[in-house]
């Protein structure tokens, strides 16, 4: 089962990950997040920066990517048409693109029988593209109609973890950010970026049949355990309910 946590960057996603990650090693659950799966779980905890891990990934997974845009070309395409649309210069459309391309072949990798037995923590995968291609252009506001349009393009993962938190907090922490979430780092730009990824969420949120492939938790306190703790039940809740 491959559970991928979307969310505004910002919200607590891989904070809130890491916890539920060990919540259920805890209860005995096959758990593993993509380089427990290439480098073994006791080397992937060592490597804990986020761009050495992508690094690593863009590396092991480069065959599966390849390979995925031949199984995913509309998808792919999709995307291309996307970018070219918006108002990106060349070097960022290069930037989102190899994120698409590792994206995409991670997800190819992860979806094959081999791995269909063990439940994978997916951050920033296929789903979270959507934040990559709208709240990433210079505009104020995302449609109904763009997100339906991705959203039936996009390869599902089989859970959704969908991570919310109040937009004033969340802005306020990307502010105080050392490294900004986007390259303009202007109070503004980042307001606009908050205010769109919050936006293209809440209406995947609501499209069918994303409802029942969805839960939803307000994160209201980075730091209280109790809201790890209520993801990681119902998460195994999900889980008991496939296996019957």
């Amino acid at each position: 089962m491959i559970i991928e946590w979307v969310g505004c960057s910002g919200v607590g996603k891989s904070t809130l990950l890491d916890e539920v990650y060990k919540n259920l090693r805890s209860e005995g659950l096959d758990v593993c997040k993509p380089l427990d799966i290439f480098l073994g779980k006791t080397t992937s905890d060592i490597i804990a920066n986020e761009r050495l891990q992508k690094l690593f990934l863009d590396i092991f997974i480069l065959p599966w990517s390849i390979i995925s845009m031949a199984k995913h070309r509309h998808f792919f395409n999709y995307c291309l048409k996307s970018l070219n649309k918006g108002h990106f210069s060349f070097g960022r459309k290069v930037l989102l693109l190899r994120s698409i391309f590792r994206t995409l072949g991670l997800y190819f990798f992860l979806d094959n029988s081999s791995n269909k037995k063990r439940t994978i923590m997916l951050d920033e995968g296929t789903v979270q593209i959507a934040h990559l291609l709208f709240a990433h252009e210079e505009k104020t506001s995302v449609t109904k109609k763009e997100i339906e349009s991705f959203c039936n393009h996009v390869p599902i993962p089989d859970l959704i973890v969908h991570i919310m938190a109040p937009k004033s907090e969340v802005i306020s922490r990307s502010l105080n950010r050392k490294d900004k979430p986007i390259v303009d780092p202007s109070p503004g730009a980042i307001k606009r970026f908050i205010n769109l990824g919050h936006e293209i969420f809440e209406i995947i949120n609501d499209l069918d049949p994303w409802t029942n492939k969805t839960i939803t938790f307000f994160n209201s306190d980075q730091t209280n355990p109790q809201e790890a703790l209520n993801i990681t039940n119902q998460i195994m809740d999900v889980q008991s309910s496939v296996k019957k």
